[in-house]
C-alpha cells in the first residue's frame, strides 16, 4: 500500500523577499522567455501583484494567507536559506541522516544584465505588492524568529560549519570537473596518439 497517511504528511514552504521575487519574475519573462515588455508594462499587469498572498489564499486577503501559513509544518526564508535548512531539520526532527547538501539550479538573470530601476519604479513595485510585503514581514518577525529562538543547538556555530562543508563540497566538485576535463582534453587524445603512433610515421 503506497498511500501516505495524512498524519505522516508535512507541509513546508519557502518564501522570498517580495520586491526581489517580483523583479525576478519580470526578468525571467523578459530575458529568459523573451517576452518583449518593459518593467512599466509588467507593473500595469495586476495579475502579477501580491503573488505570494494569492498563492496562500483564495482571495488577496493577508489574514487568510497568514492563517494558511500558520498551519504549515515549516516556513523557510530564501534570503536566509542555510539557516532555514538547519531550522527545518530541527523543527521536523529529520535526524542526522538528512543531508543539507544542495545544488543551485535554474539560476535567475543577474541584476547586472538588466537596466537600472528608478526610485519611482521601485515605489510602484512596493505599492503593487503591499500585501506580499505584509505577509513576508509577518513571517520574518514571527515564524522565522520563533524557529530561531527555540533552536536547541548553537545555530551560529552550526551555520558556520554548514557553510564550511559547502565550500569544501564546491571545491571537491570543482576538482572533479577539472579532472574530467583534463582526462578528456589531454589524457584521452594522448592515449589515441600513443596507440595510433604508426599513423603519423612517414
Amino acid at each position: 500500500d503506497n498511500q501516505v497517511e495524512e498524519s505522516e504528511m508535512k507541509f513546508i514552504t519557502f518564501v522570498r523577499e517580495p520586491i526581489d521575487r517580483y523583479l525576478s519574475h519580470w526578468r525571467h519573462q523578459r530575458y529568459k522567455m523573451n517576452i518583449d515588455w518593459t518593467i512599466e508594462q509588467f507593473l500595469d499587469e495586476p495579475r502579477f501583484n501580491n503573488n505570494m498572498v494569492r498563492k496562500f489564499s483564495k482571495s488577496t486577503s493577508v489574514e487568510e494567507a497568514i492563517n494558511v501559513i500558520n498551519k504549515m509544518d515549516f516556513v523557510g526564508v530564501q534570503e536566509d536559506f542555510d539557516t532555514s535548512l538547519l531550522l527545518m531539520k530541527s523543527e521536523l526532527s529529520l535526524g542526522d541522516d538528512f543531508s543539507l547538501d544542495y545544488k543551485y539550479r535554474n539560476k535567475g538573470v543577474s541584476n547586472n544584465n538588466t537596466e537600472p530601476l528608478t526610485k519611482g519604479i521601485l515605489e510602484r513595485i512596493k505599492k503593487n505588492n503591499e500585501k506580499d510585503i505584509m505577509l513576508y514581514n509577518y513571517i520574518i518577525e514571527n515564524i522565522h524568529k520563533r524557529n530561531k529562538d527555540r533552536y536547541k543547538g548553537d545555530l551560529n556555530s552550526e551555520l558556520k560549519e554548514l557553510k564550511r562543508k559547502r565550500i569544501n563540497y564546491k571545491e571537491n566538485q570543482f576538482k572533479k570537473i577539472i579532472q574530467k576535463l583534463t582526462k578528456n582534453i589531454f589524457i584521452r587524445p594522448m592515449d589515441y596518439l600513443i596507440n595510433n603512433i604508426s599513423l603519423f610515421k612517414e
